[in-house]
């Protein structure tokens, strides 16, 4: 594999994260922060104009990394991380991303964090590897569409829905 080079560029110091450059495919070059030892945790930030790893995570990295190994990647098409032509952009190819992270860095199974649009990855990538994942935090994720009302399935005024943001009453917690 040919190797790309790393940019000129420093994430700003406020965020108080070192730069880490990782190559993970021909003409790829991620982009990424590490910190702490143990159990892996891969983070993967949310969407929009401007999303880097570090904006994300900055304030969560540094205590989380008392418990395990965090790793903080910059996704395709976001941050500082250096793409080959010809990529397509989307769920599937974000958790391609992760993989060849993950085997980069030579990590056979991790946590997977994931800020909105990161969650969703998460959530996709326990469908397309599951034999690779220890477990998933996901926070304010969305993900595919639900239809209002499905042959078969309870009506949007049930009292026993079981989504996001609405109470199963057939659940109960055990103290």
């Amino acid at each position: 594999m040919t190797q790309t080079a790393i940019p000129e560029y420093t994430t700003d110091e406020f965020f108080g994260l070192e730069d880490k450059w990782l190559q993970t495919a021909e003409g790829e070059l991620t982009h990424y922060h590490e910190l702490g030892e143990g159990a892996p945790m891969l983070f993967l930030h949310g969407s929009g104009t401007g999303v880097t790893a570090a904006a994300n995570w900055w304030l969560n990295l540094p205590q989380l990394a008392q418990t395990g190994r965090c790793i903080a990647i910059d996704s395709v098409g976001y941050g500082q991380t250096v793409v080959p032509e010809g990529i397509e952009y989307g769920i599937k190819e974000w958790v391609r991303h992760s993989v060849r992270v993950l085997d980069a860095l030579g990590i056979d199974k991790t946590w997977i964090v994931g800020n909105s649009i990161g969650g969703w990855v998460a959530m996709q990538f326990a469908i397309d590897f599951p034999e690779r994942l220890l477990g998933i935090v996901s926070m304010g994720t969305g993900g595919a569409k639900k239809p209002l009302h499905s042959p078969g399935t309870p009506s949007q005024s049930s009292p026993k829905q079981a989504s996001a943001g609405h109470l199963n009453s057939s659940l109960s917690i055990n103290h």
